[in-house]
């Protein structure tokens, strides 16, 4: 008999009925599907993420769009304000402010004493060789060049009385107001005798324009300099030797000749100008015209720097004769009827202007000795002059 599901050691392996292939088929594509549901998943995160970012850079760009048409508006009116201060510099020039503290850099006597004029000629100086300094270094512009001068001119008075200088003394009023006409920019302003009153005046106009003789502007300057304004900042000495502190912030340097006093003042003494004055006429012979050396120290003073004094010591006289005994002569009565002693002249007036005219009323002369009686007799007052032997 034939057994169809027989198994037989030589017959294949049975194969598998339909509905465990339909199964088995079915459980495959089932994992497939899962698989691409799960990739889905994360490519639609995945997108959703780009999509945020995508966002993000959107908006940065219409920022940035924004920000660029601004800045080209900017620009543009940055461009057009540079075009109106290049046209303003063709007819203006540029800037250049000049700071000068008057009570250090004191003007050359030989200005002060032609007053208006010597104004006028100081002013002119000093433009001359700053605008030939930038024309040199900065190239053949315009330049509006402005001067301030501070200082304390009660105090510039007594030092020129204390020296001598009688003369710039009286005329130092004029001088400042000659200067002050030589042009609209320039002014000589007197700030007063309080301390450091010109120091902040400058440290003031400093701060302010830079946006100026003594060590004491070190600490401004040298803030300044670290702001980042050194190319703003030029010396313009008056001493020979600048301050300590100040040539080691390494700064251009302009220095124009004889406009101020290159040493520091010093100090005459009329006493000693008198005694001179009355030896020479004693042995009559003239005191030369060199500098007097100052006996009470302002400042150094070096040899024939200038003249010490503007009026002439030969002019003043002896005040005084003292009355002399001649020798052997015995002392009487009638004698001494007979003997007077002579007044002194009046000492002729000092230049009005001076601050030596007190020291001249302190000269004294050689006191007056009235004659010794010797072995003189005493006498009776009552008695007739007939009768006094």
């Amino acid at each position: 008999m034939y057994q169809e599901n027989s198994p037989h050691p030589n017959n294949p392996r049975p194969l598998p009925q339909s509905h465990e292939l339909v199964g088995h088929y079915f459980d495959q594509l089932r994992g497939q599907i899962i698989g691409i549901l799960d990739r889905d998943i994360s490519s639609q995160n995945t997108i959703s993420n780009l999509e945020r970012e995508l966002a993000v850079y959107k908006r940065a760009y219409a920022d940035l769009d924004t920000e660029k048409q601004e800045l080209q508006r900017l620009k543009q009116e940055a461009e057009k304000q540079l075009d109106d201060l290049k046209a303003q510099l063709q007819v203006n020039g540029h800037r250049v402010v000049t700071l000068i503290d008057g009570d250090g850099a004191i003007f050359n006597p030989q200005f002060i004493v032609q007053g208006q004029v010597g104004g006028h000629e100081a002013a002119s100086k000093l433009t001359d060789y700053i605008t030939q300094y930038f024309q040199t270094n900065f190239g053949m512009n315009n330049y509006q060049i402005w001067v301030y001068v501070f200082l304390n001119k009660r105090g510039l008075l007594d030092t020129f009385g204390r020296t001598g200088e009688l003369l710039a003394r009286s005329k130092l009023d004029e001088f400042i107001y000659g200067f002050n006409q030589a042009s609209e920019r320039f002014m000589m302003v007197d700030v007063g005798s309080a301390k450091e009153a010109a120091d902040a005046k400058i440290k003031a106009l400093l701060e302010s324009e830079i946006r100026s003789h003594d060590n004491g502007y070190v600490t401004t300057l040298r803030s300044q300099i670290t702001a980042g304004f050194r190319g703003k900042l030029i010396l313009l000495p008056s001493y020979a030797e600048i301050a300590a502190g100040i040539s080691e912030l390494d700064l251009p340097v302009l220095a124009v000749p004889d406009l101020f006093i290159s040493e520091k003042l010093g100090t005459t003494n009329p006493l000693a100008n008198l005694s001179v004055a009355t030896t020479a006429k004693e042995h009559g012979t003239l005191p030369s015209n060199e500098p007097i050396t100052p006996s009470r120290a302002y400042g150094h003073q070096p040899r024939g720097s200038y003249e010490a004094s503007s009026f002439t010591l030969a002019e003043l006289e002896e005040t005084s004769t003292k009355p002399q005994l001649a020798a052997g002569v015995t002392s009487t009565y009638s004698s001494i009827l007979r003997t007077s002693t002579r007044r002194a002249p009046p000492t002729p007036e000092l230049e009005s202007g001076g601050s030596t005219s007190s020291d001249a009323d302190e000269i004294t002369t050689d006191p007056r000795v009235s004659p010794k009686l010797f072995n003189a007799r005493r006498f009776n007052p009552k008695l007739p002059l007939s009768k006094r032997t």
